[in-house]
C-alpha cells in the first residue's frame, strides 16, 4: 500500500502496497495478472530523468515490463524492467529535449497473457513553475456550496467501550451517533443546519466517489516529492482535494522499521492539520512487519512494541480529535527472509500472523479507547490471517483494485470466476464486511492537489452517521505515553558461534529497554577494538571484515561476520538510535579465531659464498648458493 515502499513499500497508501495487490500463496490462488503504473513527478525539465514504478499481480520475479509512449497516434515501446519478487518493478526515463506532454503506460506478458496498465501523464518543461512554499498553504472556507463540518468537540459524545478479549462479532456495521447530534444521509454536500424538531445540529456529507460513496485518499511521503527547493517535499494542497469532492484522507504515521518510520514523521502532523483545516476528516496508519520468529512471546513482544510506535505518534499530536477516524494497520508483508538474490526463503505462517495482528489491535484499541481499522488485500486476508472471529470486531479497510465501485455487481473480494476471497470478515452473500474500499489510483493527482506522484483512492461503505461514529471517543494522552527521550538500553548477547577463520562468526543481539520489553528503534554493529595485548586492529584488518545485520524481530538482530584475522581479539557490540529514543549501549566479550591452514615457515637456510679471482681491476664474483 501502502509501501512504495518503498516501495514501493519500503513503503509506498501510497501506501507502498501499490494497490494493495499482494503475491499469493501459490498458483491455485492466481488470478488473471495485473500490471499497475505510478510516475513520481507530473512535470519535469526537458532531458532531466524522472521514476516510474508499479507493480505487476499476482507479483512474479523475472517478468519484463515494457514501458510504452503514445506518438503519433500508436504505442511505442521506449524501454524494460524486471519485476522483483514482490512483483514491482522501477525504471528511471530520460525526459526528451524538448517540451510535450508524455502519455506512457506499460505491458507485461504473463503465461502469453498480456497485462496492460493505465495511463500516467508527465509534461516535460523548459523550468519548472514556482512551487509554494512549505508551510504557506491558504485555508479558504468561503468557497460556494461549501460549508466546513463544525468541530465535534463541541458535541457531546459517549467514548466508546473497550472490547471485550473475545468481542461479539456483528453481521454488518450497526453503528449509532448519540446525545447532541442528530444525522441525517442525503449526500447533497457537506453542511451543517439544526433540526426544527430536535434542535440539534444534522450533518450530511457529500458522497462524490463512485457508487455516490464518501470519497477518500490515502497518502504517505510518497505524495510529497523532493526537490532543490524542497528537500523535504512538497506540500499537499488539500482544500483542493476538498473541492473535488474528497472527505477524508488517511495518513502514514508510523513504520515498523526505522527508514519509513523516520520518513512518516516529516509530514504526518502536517498533513493532519492542513486537512482538517480543510474540511477533511483524517486517520492514519501503521506500516507492519512480521519478526522473523516462531516463539509465540517473540511474536508478542514484537507486535507490542510495533504498537507502541502507534500510539507514541498519536500522543504527539495530542490523541483523537472530533476529526479524527481510528489508527489504521497496514498489514501486507508476508515474506520473512530472502536471499541474496531476493527471493523469499520463509514466509509467516497464518496462526502466527494471526497472533501478531490481534496483539497488536488489542494493544492500541486498550490503550486509545478506538478499534483501528485492519488494511490488507483480499489475498492475504485469506491466505495469511485465520478466520478467527474475533477480527470482525475492527472495520476492514481492503484493497482491490480493477473493480468498479459505482458497479452493485462488484464488491472488494471478488474473484474473477465469480466467487470469493473468505477471510475474516466474509458474509454469507460472499461480500466481506468492509468499511474502506482502495479501489485504485488516480493519475490525475493534481485533481486531489497532490504535488507529484499518483494517489491511492477509497471509498467509504457507509452513510454519514457511520463515518461520524467511528469518530467517537476522545483519548487524551498521560505523560507516559509519549515517546521517550534517550531511554536507558541493556543488551544481551547470545548464541555466539566461532572458532575458525575460515567460517563466519555468528551470534544474536537482544536489546531491551528499561521496562524490560524490546527496544522499537535502532541497530546493532560489531566493533574489533584490539588484540589481547591491546594493539589495535590495522586498518587493512578492519576493511577485511564484512558482517551482515539481520533484524529478525523488534529489538533482535542475528549477526554474521566474516574475514577476521587469527588470534584473540577483545571486541564489542554496540546498539545505537539516531532517531534518539534509546540511549546507546554495547556489550564487550574476547574471542579467538584460529586459522585452519596457517602459513607453513621456511626452515631451510642459505649460504652465500663469493669466490673473488682477478687483479684490482678486475673482479669476478661467483656465488654459490
Amino acid at each position: 500500500m501502502l509501501r512504495r515502499s518503498v516501495l514501493i513499500r519500503t513503503g509506498s497508501i501510497a501506501f507502498a502496497t501499490l494497490l494493495g495487490l499482494l503475491p499469493m500463496a501459490a498458483p491455485a490462488f492466481a488470478a488473471r495478472p495485473a500490471v499497475s503504473i505510478r510516475a513520481h513527478v507530473h512535470e519535469v525539465v526537458v532531458g532531466h530523468s524522472f521514476t516510474l514504478s508499479g507493480a505487476l499481480a499476482p507479483a512474479r520475479a523475472g517478468i519484463t515490463v515494457q514501458r510504452q509512449v503514445f506518438r503519433a497516434n500508436a504505442w511505442q515501446n521506449t524501454g524494460t524492467a524486471a519485476t522483483t519478487r514482490s512483483g514491482t518493478f522501477t525504471m528511471v526515463v530520460t525526459a526528451p529535449s524538448s517540451p510535450e506532454r508524455l502519455k506512457l503506460r506499460v505491458q507485461a506478458r504473463v503465461a502469453g497473457t498480456i497485462a496492460t496498465s493505465g495511463v500516467v501523464f508527465v509534461k516535460t518543461v523548459l523550468r519548472l513553475k514556482s512551487v509554494v512554499p512549505r508551510g504557506a498553504i491558504r485555508i479558504d472556507n468561503s468557497s460556494a456550496g461549501r460549508s466546513t463540518p463544525k468541530p465535534v468537540a463541541a458535541r457531546s459524545r459517549k467514548p466508546t467501550p473497550k472490547p471485550t478479549s473475545t468481542p461479539t462479532p456483528k453481521a454488518t456495521p450497526s453503528p449509532t451517533v448519540t446525545d447532541a447530534v442528530t444525522v441525517t444521509d442525503t449526500r447533497t454536500d457537506t453542511t451543517t443546519a439544526t433540526d426544527t424538531a430536535t434542535g440539534m445540529e444534522t450533518v450530511t456529507i457529500t458522497a462524490a466517489g463512485p457508487g455516490k460513496r464518501i470519497l477518500g485518499i490515502d497518502i504517505s511521503a510518497w505524495q510529497h516529492p523532493k526537490s532543490t527547493l524542497l528537500p523535504n517535499g512538497a506540500p499537499i494542497d488539500f482544500n483542493m482535494a476538498y473541492k473535488n469532492g474528497v472527505r477524508f484522507v488517511i495518513i502514514k504515521a508510523s513504520d515498523g522499521r526505522d527508514n519509513g518510520h523516520n520518513s512518516a514523521a516529516v509530514w504526518y502532523a502536517q498533513d493532519r492539520s492542513a486537512a482538517q483545516a480543510a474540511g477533511l476528516y483524517t486517520g492514519f496508519y501503521h506500516y507492519a512487519y512480521f519478526p522473523q520468529t516462531t516463539v509465540k512471546a517473540t511474536i508478542i513482544a514484537d507486535a507490542q512494541a510495533q504498537a507502541d510506535k502507534a500510539i507514541w505518534r498519536l500522543a504527539a499530536v495530542g490523541g483523537y480529535n472530533s476529526m479524527d477516524l481510528p489508527y489504521a494497520l497496514d498489514v501486507e508483508e508476508w515474506c520473512l527472509a530472502t536471499n541474496d538474490n531476493g527471493a523469499c526463503m520463509s514466509r509467516v505462517t497464518k496462526a502466527n500472523a494471526t497472533l501478531w495482528v490481534k496483539t497488536w489491535l488489542q494493544r492500541v484499541t486498550d490503550k486509545t479507547g478506538r478499534r483501528p481499522f485492519v488494511y490488507s488485500n483480499a489475498s492475504f486476508l485469506e491466505n495469511f490471517l485465520t478466520r478467527d472471529t474475533a477480527l470482525r470486531a475492527y472495520p476492514l479497510w481492503i484493497a482491490h483494485a480493477g473493480l468498479k465501485p459505482g458497479d452493485a455487481s462488484q464488491f472488494p473480494g471478488m474473484k474473477s470466476a465469480g466467487t470469493c476471497f473468505i477471510p475474516a470478515w466474509t458474509l454469507s452473500t460472499c461480500q466481506p464486511q468492509w468499511s474502506v474500499w482502495q479501489y485504485g489510483i488516480e493519475t490525475n493527482e493534481a485533481k486531489y492537489g497532490i504535488p507529484g506522484g499518483n494517489v491511492d483512492v477509497d471509498v467509504f461503505s457507509g452513510s454519514t452517521s457511520d463515518l461520524l461514529a467511528l469518530t467517537l471517543g476522545a483519548w487524551q494522552p498521560a505523560a507516559g505515553d509519549f515517546l521517550p527521550f534517550n531511554e536507558t538500553t541493556t543488551m544481551t548477547v547470545s548464541a555466539l558461534n566461532y572458532s575458525l577463520t575460515t567460517t563466519p562468526m555468528t551470534f544474536t543481539v537482544d536489546v531491551h529497554r528499561i521496562t524490560g520489553g524490546p527496544v522499537v528503534s535502532g541497530t546493532v554493529a560489531f566493533q574489533l577494538l584490539a588484540t589481547s595485548a591491546g594493539v589495535p586492529p590495522t586498518p587493512a584488518q578492519i576493511s577485511a571484515i564484512s558482517q551482515t545485520v539481520r533484524r529478525t524481530a523488534s529489538g533482535t538482530w542475528t549477526v554474521s561476520i566474516s574475514g577476521l584475522p587469527a588470534g584473540t581479539w577483545a571486541a564489542q557490540v554496540a546498539f545505537h538510535d539516531t532517531s534518539g529514543v534509546h540511549a546507546p549501549s554495547a556489550s564487550p566479550f574476547v574471542f579467538t579465531l584460529i586459522d585452519p591452514n596457517p602459513p607453513v615457515a621456511d626452515t631451510s637456510t642459505a649460504t652465500d659464498t663469493a669466490t673473488l679471482t682477478g687483479t684490482l681491476d678486475t673482479l669476478t664474483a661467483t656465488t654459490t648458493p
